[in-house]
């Protein structure tokens, strides 16, 4: 996989083509096409159940189509890899709704999750987490209950961009 910068990329920064993709219940998706432009804002507007979210986890690569092709800055993300997945993932960012917090895990936790992906030496992650909660007036950090998970992925993570 070779990445590409926004500077020598003049196509779509996203581009899906004729994707579908179902489960037991039937299709949510099917023949969805459509491209962003660089600089460009594509909104998802829909009910529940109609793939907002799901678009979103196909361009991440977080699943697969059952059939089409979706592509993210040059780079066919839905016939990459899982070493190819980790590294693409790495170079660009998404927010899911509700902070895409794990509400199961203290709000330490949750900052230290890719910290440890990335392998980071336990002291290193230990005083990232804490300086970033320090930063955030957590009062006790790493101590916070589920309850300031959700308080916290409903709004203060998400107004500070994390």
């Amino acid at each position: 996989m070779t990445p590409h910068s926004e500077e020598n990329h003049t196509g779509a920064v996203v581009a899906f083509t004729n994707v579908t993709i179902g489960f037991e219940e039937g299709d949510v998706l099917r023949g969805v096409s459509f491209e962003v432009m660089p600089r460009e804002t594509l909104v998802l507007l829909g009910e529940t159940g109609t793939g907002k979210t799901l678009t979103l986890k196909l361009a991440a690569g977080l699943l697969r189509p059952n059939q089409g092709k979706i592509e993210v800055l040059g780079q066919e993300v839905s016939s990459m890899q899982e070493q190819e997945l980790l590294t693409y993932r790495r170079q660009v960012g998404f927010v899911f709704q509700e902070g895409a917090l794990f509400d199961s895990m203290t709000v330490g936790e949750n900052v230290a999750y890719r910290l440890r992906e990335d392998r980071l030496d336990e002291d290193e992650i230990e005083s990232r987490v804490q300086e970033s909660l320090r930063l955030w007036n957590w009062s006790t950090p790493g101590k916070c209950s589920r309850r300031n998970c959700q308080v916290a992925c409903g709004g203060v993570f998400q107004s500070r961009g994390h």
